[in-house]
């Protein structure tokens, strides 16, 4: 990671940081951004922006990431974007809505990634993929939905040829050797302050390897 250099956090509310402590039984202050942060900033005299906003979806991102993203010209973007696009409209009796929502969501992505190739093409971005932490069994006929919007990320990372990549499903189902699921979050979505301090050392990691 630079010195002086300027890092860019976009997402949902996971990655929304007023949201996360503000919302008291989620237990989930700081979020990983702010102990992203914490940990880095002074060491690397970095400035960081956090831009996540509860319930967005991928097109919110898009439609505010000139103000949100681009015009802070970051050197870092560290992007966690698509659980609500595939819980917006979750019916497990009607599976084919969600082909529909991934088609809805895919060109907005594709927008996404083709702006910071282009016109940012010395920004690094780091790309968390959505998870869902299996603290709720009512909850595990979701995992499809979840894992359409999961590949069409992955399929147009690729595509573009982002590779700084963290799979955070497969982080937490490695987590699950240590730890419980209610431990790192209670509602399968939000992760805990330890389920945001397992996100921090993975993307902490990133930073530091990037360069």
């Amino acid at each position: 990671m630079k010195k002086n250099s300027t890092v860019v956090i976009i997402g949902d509310s996971i990655s929304d940081v007023k949201f996360n402590r503000r919302v008291l039984h989620l237990k989930a202050h700081p979020a990983y951004p702010k102990q992203v942060k914490n940990r880095l900033a002074k060491e690397y005299n970095a400035k960081f922006i956090f831009s996540g906003i509860a319930s967005d979806r991928i097109y919110h991102v898009y439609d505010r990431f000139t103000k949100d993203c681009f015009l802070h010209n970051p050197d870092y973007i560290v992007m966690l974007i698509g659980v609500n696009d595939a819980w917006q409209n979750f019916k497990k009796e009607d599976y084919q809505n969600n082909l529909e929502v991934v088609r809805a969501s895919k060109p907005c992505f594709r927008e996404i990634l083709r702006r910071i190739k282009d016109e940012m093409p010395k920004c690094k971005l780091i790309t968390l993929l959505p998870f869902l932490i299996d603290t709720i069994p009512e909850k595990r006929p979701f995992v499809p939905f979840l894992e359409d919007i999961r590949a069409m990320e992955l399929t147009l990372l690729k595509e573009f040829g982002f590779d700084n990549i963290i799979d955070l499903q497969q982080v937490f189902n490695d987590a699950y050797k240590t730890y419980t699921p209610k431990d790192l979050a209670f509602d399968g979505v939000h992760p805990t302050k330890l389920g945001h301090s397992i996100i921090a050392d993975k993307v902490i990691k990133t930073l530091i390897e990037i360069d």
